[in-house]
């Protein structure tokens, strides 16, 4: 009786050359971490480390080009489907319909920016100064106001010039 359930792998970048390059890679980490001789240790070692850095560029340019060929197969017409399908049911093909959201005007959307706009509205509702109680007015206030302290000493022109050195970098 197996102690572990084997099964493929379930990602779309997969492939056997990966699979290959994998099993190639944990036979020369064993092989190094077993051998006594420091002489053909150390060449080991060595071997070992290109297999993974093989591997590791392997697997980098397959989820990228994955990723890539994912982002060409979604348009307009089914923005979600892929999503749906890749993230919650991998098999189904069900086709889902974008329009039609119910609104709180008991309106349903007929199009697919009537949708956009009215779930955008919905996660994102507009912040009105003209709808805010007491409390809100404070902190809004609050915020507004520029914040001196004397005990806050003065950016000096060389640390302005090292953080914007590093955001250029990045």
């Amino acid at each position: 009786m197996p102690t572990k359930k084997t099964s493929k792998h379930n990602v779309p970048w997969w492939s056997t050359e990966i699979g290959c390059a994998r099993k190639r890679l944990n036979a020369s980490r064993r092989r190094f971490q077993r051998c006594k001789n420091p002489i053909v240790r150390e060449l080991y070692r060595n071997k070992y480390l290109d297999y993974r850095k093989d591997y590791n560029q392997m697997l980098t340019d397959a989820k990228t080009d994955s990723w890539k060929k994912f982002l060409l197969t979604i348009d307009a017409q089914n923005v979600w489907k892929k999503v749906y399908t890749y993230g919650v049911k991998r098999e189904f093909m069900k086709k889902i319909e974008i329009t039609g959201i119910k609104l709180p005007t008991d309106e349903t959307t007929s199009s697919l920016d009537e949708t956009i706009n009215a779930v955008l509205q919905k996660s994102f509702p507009s912040d009105s100064e003209a709808n805010n109680n007491n409390f809100q007015k404070d902190y809004r206030k609050a915020a507004y106001t520029a914040y001196s302290s004397f005990f806050d000493p003065s950016f000096s022109c060389d640390e302005v010039n090292t953080v914007l050195s590093y955001a250029e970098a990045q």
